[in-house]
């Protein structure tokens, strides 16, 4: 798998842009939290809360952790807060083969929503070449950050010499982007989305 540069002019159809898809639903989020808060119990619960006020626990969520009955939670939303599936991960799981710990639990969280165009936003604990690829042939687009030793062949992006301010792409056969934007810190990104391009939209805002 090689990459080719891609076009870094000014375009509406940037990565800054993605938030305005216009059906919300399009847009799925994959996030992880150890440490969720879950409501405490009322008062008319049935259960003796005397008991559970000698434990102590920050919420239901640690008191599983400090147990041993839960590390993660793995969750999939949409852009109005919707959770639309979850995983709870307690140490053990079983993988695809060849397939790692991240991209199970993505396909576990996408079960019966692929191959309809939609848009997963991930950060880049999930993110790969790899789950981009599997992702886009089953009809499904990826965004996200990358981190800089899931690059494949794609290493060049990396060794550019950019200024800060400036963003360099590439792109290979498939239509996996990867998008390097320089500012304090390198920003790496992946995306499959065709209107997507390596370009800096001006928001109007300034950041100190």
């Amino acid at each position: 798998m090689s990459f080719e540069e891609i076009d870094t002019e000014d375009s509406a159809s940037s990565l800054s842009e993605v938030s305005s898809l216009d059906d919300e639903f399009d847009t799925m989020h994959l996030d992880f939290d150890s440490s969720e808060e879950v409501t405490d119990y009322d008062d008319d619960d049935d259960m003796d809360l005397h008991t559970w006020n000698e434990i102590e626990p920050e919420s239901d969520a640690e008191f599983l952790e400090d147990h041993g009955l839960i590390e993660d939670m793995y969750k999939l939303a949409a852009t109005n807060g919707y959770i639309w599936n979850y995983v709870i991960y307690t140490g053990e799981q079983d993988l695809t083969a060849g397939i790692g710990h991240a991209q199970t639990i993505v396909m576990k969280l996408l079960d019966g929503l692929d191959g309809c165009y939609r848009t997963i936003v991930a950060d880049n604990f999930f993110t790969s070449i790899f789950l981009a690829k599997y992702l886009l042939e089953d009809d499904t687009y990826l965004i996200g950050t990358l981190r800089s030793n899931r690059v494949g062949s794609g290493s060049k992006v990396l060794e550019e010499n950019l200024s800060r301010r400036e963003v360099y792409g590439l792109q290979n056969k498939d239509g996996i982007k990867l998008i390097r934007w320089k500012d304090k810190n390198d920003v790496l990104m992946v995306s499959t989305r065709p209107s997507h391009s390596a370009s800096v939209v001006d928001s109007g805002k300034t950041n100190f």
